[in-house]
């Protein structure tokens, strides 16, 4: 597997990237993306050199915030908006509704909302999205 390849599947992995806008960044379809993915099929030279120019603007990004690796900076990202989430609780008293409110916003359940605040759990990429869209507005 070209390591370019790779360095997607670890993109959708802790970036909360779908192959569909992967498919849309590089203008094929979805089940091209899914076939590099799944080493069913490789891309032409030029995508190739499309996927490298993306993945070196995404590093370019983490390097200026200090990231080596996307799982750190995912890691840290995470870590960020739970704190946030912790933070907003501790400072507004209307528990149970800020509770059900961004239970309902996340579409998780109210004891799933808990255990993020408890650190019992840590919420997927796709919710601290959520969580960080609740808290901002």
């Amino acid at each position: 597997m070209l390591d370019e390849i790779k360095e997607l599947n670890d993109l959708l992995k802790y970036a909360d990237i779908s192959q569909a806008e992967l498919a849309r960044q590089f203008k094929v379809s979805k089940m091209s993306v899914s076939k590099w993915l799944n080493g069913k099929s490789v891309p032409t030279k030029k995508k190739i050199a499309n996927i490298r120019d993306f993945l070196a603007k995404f590093k370019g990004v983490m390097k200026q915030r200090g990231m080596k690796t996307l799982k750190k900076a995912i890691n840290l990202n995470k870590d960020t908006v739970v704190n946030s989430l912790i933070e907003f609780w501790s400072i507004h008293r209307n528990f149970d509704a800020n509770i059900r409110g961004l239970s309902k916003y996340t579409g998780v359940t109210p004891g799933t909302v808990y255990k993020w605040l408890n650190r019992k759990s840590y919420p997927k990429p796709a919710k601290i999205r959520l969580i960080d869209e609740w808290l901002n507005k």
